[in-house]
């Protein structure tokens, strides 16, 4: 399934939102359930890992992902994270995230593809994840009007 968003995060510089792109931002733009808990942060470049535990309250669920590519220049800033490791409902998982300067204005991209291996509950789970991505887009703003002032 694919989930895509789009977030404008007005009179911010590349360079700023670049600079602030790290675990902190990962808890601050998290939603309340489950609860996350980010237990490695290598960074954002190729090779560098990200691993998580998702609190359901029933059972808890450890996500491990690793940047296998990563591009800067003056007006972008992308990379794509894929499951390495993932929770027994979930067969696969590629998240590209690209962060554009757009004027004096900075878009920030989630693009997303994952698989369950069963096509119900990959429509099942949509809502959730579309949730999560559209929870995101306020906390990415109140977070970068905070940290780029």
């Amino acid at each position: 399934m694919k989930i895509k968003y789009v977030t404008t995060i007005a009179n911010k510089s590349l360079n700023c939102i670049k600079k602030h792109w790290n675990d902190e931002l990962l808890s601050a733009v998290s939603p309340p359930f489950p609860l996350l808990k980010v237990m490695r942060f290598d960074g954002n470049t190729r090779g560098s890992k990200i691993a998580v535990e998702l609190n359901f309250l029933a059972f808890k669920a450890r996500i491990v992902n690793e940047i296998v590519e990563y591009h800067e220049d003056d007006q972008i800033f992308t990379f794509t994270d894929v499951g390495a490791e993932l929770p027994p409902f979930l067969k696969s998982w590629k998240h590209v995230h690209t962060i554009e300067q757009k004027g004096e204005n900075c878009l920030i991209t989630d693009d997303v593809d994952y698989e369950t291996g069963v096509s119900a509950l990959d429509v099942l789970l949509y809502p959730s994840f579309q949730g999560m991505f559209w929870y995101r887009q306020p906390k990415y703003k109140a977070y970068f009007d905070k940290k780029c002032l």
